[in-house]
């Protein structure tokens, strides 16, 4: 409770300060629905990690972005190589869709999707709307949309970085974008990384001294042409691998590998005016994913192969019909197929290819005036496996002085079940239904010259909630939940090259079944950074501080988890013209013991070393 006092305290007056700020010109989002607005014309908060604080804080893949987000929980076996997902307000990731460049990356595929996996270096900007918006994107975006973008501006940069870190970890990317003309833009990126780990499932007297480390590289290759009436064309290329031990010694020593190869082929083409606008993506994606012992072949009764093939797609058109109202209105077409050679540890998933086939069709309606900003939306979803799913959403807000805005808004969602909890040998259930929710929220924002204030109160009722119960372990469609909360935070501005952000988030989650709270979930995490540079002496110096804090999580099966807090600073100075850095930085620098997950402790206090050239031309 003092820190929530001390949170709210120091979050209430910022808004009457914020009014006296000069203005700027307000950032463009495009993940409410694909279509670029300013974030205060949105129903719903908006979070953004943008390709500036990725460069200062040196972060190396999507988990670490995702830690920064408000309300976000991440969740780690152990270190940077092992399997990471996240819970977003109390719920799970598969609650939360993930779009890559406003394209469909989560749904369907086998189990979440790994966050350690994406690299930074191909990462822009990361956009995060809280709350439901399954009328506009359908399956899964129930809790938040989550946006990752990699398309690049129209302007020349170059990065070259190393940076070696604690555990032996070497770590090298490239970023180029050339503009050739100021409508043709090339992006070229790519990294490599490895590392000797440490212990992440220590079992003492069976694997003592035992390292777990990864390997990894990627690459992208993008182009974007910009006509002069304002159409745009894209295509990018994207190859991602990844390779990790983990550990599987209980009884008898166990490393085990983990590697995962991703080929990832998209284009699409986008439009703007004051009267239409659109965007058309497509995006296939070839998805290899194995587990097999140590020094053994990745076939076989002792391993498991997953091969997933995607095409997700959409079509989006908004009309200006009469300021200030707009009508929308798009499609979706989704395909994945697992190829029928997949298997766990010697049992097929079936005797064919499995596919999943999802087609939708939505319609929407804004209006933002100076006295409402309100929002109706409808979609209706077919899907080969669980029929036809139906969802809305009604949202309005009334604009007050000092810049504010109350709304209130409701909607309906759905979490569709994943190809592991359908068809995995032994535990799936080809009978499942989709989880199905009611939401609500009600928000009070201030948006202003130096940033943004917002306190936010939403309520989430689930029914046919997917889950498992021993002794079979199936899976099944088991209970009935309910997730409540609030969320304070800013998002400020200042000087024009310092940023600082905070949150609280407070949730209670409840299985209204067996009248529990949920396994895992924090009920309170604090969330403050700053990042920032200043010109001094004809020199850039940038530097970024962190504090998180995570509540305590209870569970079932294994002991419940403390709470805990980390700090996580660093510096960076620039020479010869900006064109060198030299950059130190320490995570957890207190040295904090904590576990994501039982078993699996976290590295303790990581320090690294970072020497970049940028900008030659």
């Amino acid at each position: 409770m003092k820190k929530l006092l001390s949170t709210t305290a120091m979050l209430l007056p910022i808004s009457v300060f914020a009014a006296t700020g000069t203005d700027t010109t307000e950032e463009l989002v495009v993940s409410a629905t694909r279509l670029p607005e300013t974030k205060s014309s949105v129903l719903g908060t908006v979070d953004v990690v943008t390709s500036e604080e990725i460069k200062i804080r040196n972060l190396k893949n999507l988990s670490e972005i995702l830690a920064l987000l408000p309300g976000v929980q991440t969740s780690t076996y152990g270190g940077r190589g092992q399997s990471s997902s996240f819970y977003v307000r109390g719920g799970n990731a598969n609650q939360v869709l993930v779009l890559l460049d406003g394209e469909t990356y989560s749904t369907g595929k086998i189990s979440n999707i790994n966050t350690n996996q994406i690299p930074a270096n191909m990462i822009e900007k990361v956009e995060f709307i809280r709350g439901h918006r399954a009328s506009v994107y359908g399956a899964n975006a129930v809790l938040g949309v989550i946006n990752i973008i990699t398309k690049p501006e129209y302007r020349t940069s170059q990065r070259a970085a190393y940076t070696y870190s604690s555990y032996a970890t070497h770590d090298f990317l490239t970023q180029n974008t050339i503009a050739i003309t100021d409508k043709d833009v090339i992006k070229l990126a790519g990294g490599v990384g490895s590392s000797k780990g440490f212990n992440v499932h220590p079992v003492p007297g069976l694997n003592d001294g035992a390292e777990h480390g990864y390997k990894q590289h990627n690459l992208q290759l993008a182009y974007s042409h910009l006509f002069d009436n304002n159409l745009e064309v894209r295509g990018d290329y994207k190859y991602i691998y990844n390779k990790g031990d983990y550990d599987n010694s209980y009884f008898m020593p166990e490393i085990d590998e983990n590697e995962n190869d991703k080929h990832l082929l998209s284009g699409g083409a986008n439009y703007t005016d004051d009267f239409y606008s659109f965007d058309f993506g497509v995006m296939y994606s070839h998805d290899n994913d194995y587990n097999y012992p140590e020094n053994t072949s990745k076939y076989g009764p002792t391993s498991s192969a997953f091969k997933v093939k995607s095409v997700n797609s959409h079509f989006t058109n908004e009309f200006t019909v009469a300021e200030p109202w707009k009508v929308g209105f798009g499609v979706d077409y989704d395909y994945s197929r697992l190829d029928k050679d997949s298997n766990s540890y010697g049992s097929n998933f079936g005797e064919s290819n499995i596919s999943l086939i999802n087609r939708a069709a939505y319609l929407y309606t804004k209006v933002d005036n100076e006295f409402m900003l309100g929002e109706l939306s409808g979609r209706l979803d077919d899907n080969s496996t669980y029929g036809n799913e139906g969802t809305y959403s009604i949202g309005l807000g009334g604009k007050l002085p000092l810049d504010s805005l109350l709304s209130v808004r409701y909607g309906t969602g759905f979490r569709a079940p994943n190809m592991q909890e359908l068809y995995f040998p032994y535990y799936g259930n080809k009978e499942l239904k989709s989880e199905k929710s009611n939401n609500w929220e009600v928000s009070l924002t201030n948006n202003n010259a130096l940033g943004n204030v917002y306190v936010n109160a939403f309520y989430n009722k689930f029914r046919n909630w997917i889950g498992s119960k021993p002794p079979m372990y199936l899976y099944e469609n088991l209970d009935k939940v309910t997730i409540k909360g609030l969320e304070f935070g800013t998002d400020l501005s200042f000087l024009e090259t310092h940023h600082f952000i905070a949150s609280a988030s407070l949730t209670d989650t409840e299985n209204r079944t067996t009248h529990k709270e949920l396994d895992g979930k924090a009920k309170q995490i604090y969330k403050a950074r700053y990042h920032g540079s200043e010109k001094i002496a004809g020199h850039t110096i940038d530097g970024f501080g962190e504090y998180r804090f995570t509540s305590k999580r209870k569970f079932s099966n294994v002991p419940n988890q403390g709470g805990f807090g980390v700090v996580n600073i660093g510096v960076g100075f620039s020479v010869l013209n900006d064109m060198v850095r030299f950059g130190v930085g320490a995570d957890n620098i207190f040295d904090k013991k904590y576990e994501y997950i039982y078993g699996y402790p976290t590295g303790g206090a990581i320090y690294s070393g970072t020497v970049e050239i940028r900008n030659l031309f």
